[in-house]
Protein backbone atom coordinates (compact mmCIF):
# COMPACT_ATOMS: atom_id res chain seq x y z
CA UNK A 1 0.00 0.00 0.00
CA UNK A 2 0.82 3.42 -1.30
CA UNK A 3 0.31 6.94 0.86
CA UNK A 4 0.66 9.85 -1.84
CA UNK A 5 0.11 13.24 -0.51
CA UNK A 6 -1.60 16.04 -1.68
CA UNK A 7 -2.81 19.67 -1.71
CA UNK A 8 -5.28 22.06 -3.26
CA UNK A 9 -3.51 21.83 -6.74
CA UNK A 10 -3.36 17.77 -6.27
CA UNK A 11 -1.42 14.40 -5.63
CA UNK A 12 2.17 14.18 -5.98
CA UNK A 13 4.46 11.41 -5.51
CA UNK A 14 7.03 13.16 -3.59
CA UNK A 15 7.58 11.92 0.48
CA UNK A 16 5.25 8.66 -0.96
CA UNK A 17 5.18 6.07 1.32
CA UNK A 18 5.20 2.76 0.67
CA UNK A 19 3.79 0.07 3.89
CA UNK A 20 3.33 -3.81 3.86
CA UNK A 21 3.49 -6.12 6.62
CA UNK A 22 7.18 -6.75 5.90
CA UNK A 23 7.57 -3.02 6.37
CA UNK A 24 9.91 -2.73 10.05
CA UNK A 25 7.55 -1.39 12.88
CA UNK A 26 4.35 -3.21 11.23
CA UNK A 27 2.84 -6.47 13.05
CA UNK A 28 2.44 -9.63 10.77
CA UNK A 29 3.44 -11.05 8.01
CA UNK A 30 2.49 -10.26 4.49
CA UNK A 31 0.92 -13.26 2.97
CA UNK A 32 -0.91 -13.76 -0.67
CA UNK A 33 -4.26 -12.50 -0.24
CA UNK A 34 -3.92 -10.40 2.71
CA UNK A 35 -4.93 -7.62 0.61
CA UNK A 36 -3.18 -5.14 3.00
CA UNK A 37 -4.87 -1.83 2.42
CA UNK A 38 -8.12 -3.16 0.56
CA UNK A 39 -9.51 0.09 2.25
CA UNK A 40 -7.73 2.73 4.24
CA UNK A 41 -8.95 5.80 6.29
CA UNK A 42 -6.45 8.89 7.43
CA UNK A 43 -8.21 10.51 10.69
CA UNK A 44 -7.10 11.74 14.28
CA UNK A 45 -8.43 8.48 15.85
CA UNK A 46 -6.03 9.38 19.09
CA UNK A 47 -7.00 13.34 18.76
CA UNK A 48 -3.96 14.18 19.10
CA UNK A 49 -3.97 16.41 16.28
CA UNK A 50 -2.08 14.50 14.11
CA UNK A 51 -3.88 12.09 11.30
CA UNK A 52 -3.61 8.34 11.73
CA UNK A 53 -3.50 6.00 9.15
CA UNK A 54 -6.30 2.98 9.54
CA UNK A 55 -5.41 0.01 6.64
CA UNK A 56 -7.83 -3.09 6.17
CA UNK A 57 -6.54 -5.97 5.54
CA UNK A 58 -9.53 -7.85 4.45
CA UNK A 59 -7.98 -11.10 3.38
CA UNK A 60 -5.87 -11.39 6.90
CA UNK A 61 -6.47 -15.13 7.51
CA UNK A 62 -9.27 -15.34 5.48
CA UNK A 63 -11.38 -13.55 7.87
CA UNK A 64 -9.57 -9.89 7.68
CA UNK A 65 -8.41 -7.74 10.15
CA UNK A 66 -7.33 -3.95 11.00
CA UNK A 67 -4.28 -1.86 11.56
CA UNK A 68 -3.32 1.65 12.29
CA UNK A 69 0.19 3.97 12.22
CA UNK A 70 0.19 6.74 14.09
CA UNK A 71 0.40 9.99 12.84
CA UNK A 72 3.40 12.77 14.47
CA UNK A 73 4.48 16.26 13.57
CA UNK A 74 6.64 14.40 11.11
CA UNK A 75 4.24 12.01 9.20
CA UNK A 76 3.04 8.39 9.88
CA UNK A 77 5.35 6.16 12.45
CA UNK A 78 5.26 2.37 12.20
CA UNK A 79 6.08 2.69 15.78
CA UNK A 80 3.54 1.71 17.94
CA UNK A 81 1.45 0.02 15.07
CA UNK A 82 -1.37 -2.18 15.73
CA UNK A 83 -3.02 -5.01 14.37
CA UNK A 84 -6.39 -6.09 15.11
CA UNK A 85 -7.70 -9.47 13.93
CA UNK A 86 -10.82 -11.35 13.50
CA UNK A 87 -9.64 -14.09 15.17
CA UNK A 88 -7.68 -11.64 17.57
CA UNK A 89 -11.15 -10.16 18.83
CA UNK A 90 -12.81 -13.43 19.00
CA UNK A 91 -15.04 -12.71 15.89
CA UNK A 92 -16.61 -15.65 14.26
CA UNK A 93 -14.66 -16.45 11.38
CA UNK A 94 -16.12 -15.37 7.95
CA UNK A 95 -16.81 -11.42 8.63
CA UNK A 96 -13.98 -10.04 6.29
CA UNK A 97 -13.00 -7.06 9.13
CA UNK A 98 -11.23 -4.34 7.27
CA UNK A 99 -12.71 -4.84 3.85
CA UNK A 100 -14.43 -1.17 4.54
CA UNK A 101 -13.33 1.64 7.13
CA UNK A 102 -15.68 4.45 7.76
CA UNK A 103 -16.25 7.34 10.30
Amino acid sequence: MTVLFGSASGLTTKGAKSYTQNTAGVTGDAEAWDRFGSAVDLTDITKDGKADLTIGVDGENGSGGVWTLRGTSTGLTTSGAKGLTVAGIALKAGHYLGSVISQ
